[in-house]
């Protein structure tokens, strides 16, 4: 028997990139579609983290199952 906790499988990771991240602003916020998008270098696990403009970031999950966690 193991200390370790069984955590389920690992969830698959999804890949996001500052030009979808661009799309998705442009189709859901129009009035920040022109400002820079630029990934965050060291952004979590959990999530993709990008700069949007100077005062904002956009988080997005890397996998459906921390989309969940979105929220908190």
């Amino acid at each position: 028997m193991t200390s370790t906790p069984d955590l389920g499988p690992v969830p698959r990771r999804i890949a996001v990139d500052a030009e979808q991240v661009r799309r998705l602003i442009a189709g859901q916020f129009p009035r920040w579609a022109g400002l820079p998008v630029r990934p965050v270098t060291h952004g979590g696990w959990d999530n993709f983290t990008f700069h949007l403009g100077e005062g904002m970031v956009a988080r997005l999950p890397s996998a459906a199952e921390y989309a969940l966690a979105v929220e908190k």
